[in-house]
């Protein structure tokens, strides 16, 4: 992958300048060059093809800004986007770095920042965020995932979090009132109904006959970072702010893996476990037999747009679903959610890192 094509032509300007005085129009000649930026993203189509698309809309507005400010260079985007997994997304870059042909801007998660400072193969920013006001729109949280060894190396692109969904046409037939299923998420966010709360009203919503037994509450159904928030719930860390190290708390890791025993055991809530995601996941949790679910802010593009389009989409889904916090595990605890940030991120190889965040900037401005 060739990263940087400079074509050159000449723009002809005639001046009409001291027209009579020398009898003649003047001309000069400007030389431009189109630098080529590359772009990799992983979006799952057509729901996150903003992802890369939006830096392609990005390179008119620079250009038009580069030209208003003399500076003959053009940007044109070679954009490479798909939903590749994210073993082989990560080792193409790795890859394609040591061939010298790594993408200037390398959209990603944030957790890789660290290996990829470390290896050399991505710039740090520090300075020149200041010349792009548009960064101060990021909320000041987001900062923290582009952070290692107090430097920032990526621009956040894309938070989601990973919330309690609730089927609320499936908590009326359990005896709910509007009212109570629209203070559900309230109560939630002040610790007042709690990850039992929840088990205990899905054992009420199988033996009622709402919902079949383990369709009470389901997880995403294969190994994940989701499960962490469980662990959190508990009052569980996995980093000593101290050294940096990895940390596990058996206190907490105990009473962790007994709620997941409980509600499967003692409440025979849980189910989901081993379900594949399009046939059997999204199909249950879309299609009204699972009563609390957790689940990403992204699948809802999905559930309205793949699961759910023939019903009304998302106006079908704000009058079925509710969503929030995922519950404390004890009466006046703290709930939470996670989030798992994506970031641009600019290849040390790229001999147009000026022109990569100055494209990143433009897609940042959410105003």
């Amino acid at each position: 992958m060739k990263k940087l094509r400079v074509k050159s032509r000449i723009i002809v300007v005639a001046l009409a300048v001291g027209l009579f005085l020398i009898g003649g129009a003047i001309s000069y000649a400007q030389e431009t060059e189109t630098v080529t930026i590359t772009v990799r993203t992983r979006a799952k189509p057509p729901m996150e093809n903003w992802r890369g698309d939006n830096l392609v809309l990005a390179a008119v507005q620079l250009n038009a800004d580069l030209e208003a400010a003399g500076d003959p260079r053009r940007v044109e985007i070679e954009l490479i986007q798909d939903n590749m997994d994210w073993g082989p997304f990560l080792s193409e870059f790795v890859l394609g770095y040591g061939a010298g042909e790594a993408p200037d801007i390398w959209l990603t998660g944030h957790e890789y920042i660290g290996a990829q400072a470390e290896a050399g193969r991505i710039i740090a920013l520090g300075e020149m965020l200041e010349e792009f006001p548009t960064f101060n729109l990021i909320i000041d949280g987001l900062w923290d995932s582009t952070r290692y060894k107090d430097k920032v190396w990526g621009i956040p692109q894309d938070a989601e979090a990973r919330p309690l969904y609730f089927n609320k046409a499936l908590l009326k037939k359990l005896g709910w009132s509007d009212t109570e299923i629209a203070v559900l998420p309230g109560k939630i966010e002040k610790g007042e109904f709690t990850l039992y709360d929840m088990l205990e009203t899905a054992r009420e919503a199988a033996a009622e006959g709402v919902v079949e037994i383990g369709n009470g509450f389901w997880t995403r159904p294969s190994n994940g970072p989701d499960f962490t928030a469980l662990y959190y719930a508990f009052g569980g860390e996995t980093i000593d702010p101290a050294t940096g190290k990895l940390v596990f708390d058996t206190t907490a890791g105990l009473k962790y893996y007994k709620f997941f025993y409980d509600a499967v055991q003692t409440y025979g809530s849980m189910g989901g476990l081993g379900l594949g995601w399009s046939d059997a996941w999204h199909p249950g949790v879309s299609g009204s037999k699972v009563l609390f679910w957790i689940g990403g802010t992204w699948q809802w593009a999905e559930w309205a747009e793949i699961y759910l389009k023939d019903v009304g989409g998302e106006t079908w889904m704000w009058e079925n679903f509710g969503l929030g916090l995922i519950p404390a595990a004890e009466k006046g605890g703290k709930p939470n959610t996670l989030t798992h940030p994506l970031v641009y991120l600019i290849n040390s190889q790229s001999t147009h890192p000026d022109l990569a965040l100055a494209l990143i900037a433009k897609v940042t401005n959410y105003g």
